[in-house]
């Protein structure tokens, strides 16, 4: 994009209409300093709002590493009988790291989700008649449809190590089916299954807070060293007045550049906050 923008402005200047470009130039500093001034203030705010969470006391302390444990107890039981070495590194470091402890939890889902797509044949969904086959048939799909999503997830964060694409993983919609179409059975598998995938649930909020404050204050960083680096280049060039003095390409490429330059920390914050939103 930056290139494009650079040689269509390159194509359209002329020592002709220097002047007033120079003028637009004037125009973008103020809007990059305004865009400076409300993401660093915006994320004051989100980091401020994120001390609030955090414990002043060791009762509020006990009590954040107590809800801790208690999601990660499916992990933390899988962790002592898993063979798997990759999963039990995993596993492991999931008491320290969030995308671990996520990624953890998700395996542990997937695998429950393998269970009870491997039992199919159980006594409890039977073909007895048409409404249990049609109820085997939809648990299934909804166990399948889980482990194909859950491993296409861990494939992408194996790919690209952004947590995003743990974070993005759909679990209000199994909550809602099993809650509201299949644990009227009382069937114990599945209401395992719903148990860990609650979990699964609450730990990814916590670490949508956590990816949400790291990337906010990323982006304030990269703005920060993006944005006051382009403000001074911008200010030199608009600031040349006698535009005879010096070679007519090079004012050219000059004034190109710090047009499509001064669009970059705009798109940077667009591309940068899409996950977000």
């Amino acid at each position: 994009m930056e290139v494009l923008l650079f040689l269509i402005y390159y194509y359209i200047l002329s020592p002709s209409n220097f002047s007033s470009f120079s003028d637009t130039l004037r125009y973008f500093i103020s809007a990059l300093g305004t865009l400076l001034a409300v993401v660093v203030s915006f994320n004051t705010l989100a980091l401020q709002n994120q001390l609030k969470n955090m414990p002043t006391s060791m009762d509020s302390l006990n009590k954040q590493l107590d809800n801790l444990e208690d999601i990660l107890s499916p992990v933390l039981h899988r962790r002592r009988e898993d063979d798997n070495q990759d999963n039990f590194q995993t596993f492991k470091n999931s008491i320290i790291f969030f995308t671990d402890a996520l990624e953890s939890m998700i395996i542990v889902a997937r695998d429950h989700a393998r269970s009870i797509t491997a039992a199919s044949n159980s006594t409890k969904y039977s073909d007895r008649n048409e409404e249990d086959y049609y109820k085997k048939h939809e648990v299934l799909d909804l166990a399948k449809r889980f482990v194909n999503e859950a491993e296409y997830k861990l494939s992408l964060y194996k790919k690209d190590k952004t947590p995003y694409s743990l974070i993005s993983i759909s679990t209000p919609y199994y909550i809602q089916k099993l809650k509201f179409n299949y644990l009227r059975d009382e069937n114990e598998e599945l209401s395992q299954f719903y148990e860990i995938v609650k979990r699964l649930q609450a730990l990814k909020s916590i670490c949508q807070k956590i990816y949400i404050r790291d990337t906010l204050a990323k982006i304030s960083f990269e703005l920060l060293a993006s944005t006051i680096p382009i403000i001074v280049f911008i200010t030199a060039i608009a600031s040349i007045s006698n535009y005879e003095q010096y070679y007519t390409p090079l004012i050219r490429a000059l004034f190109a550049v710090s047009l499509s330059t001064a669009t970059l920390p705009f798109m940077l914050l667009l591309v940068r906050n899409i996950p977000i939103l």
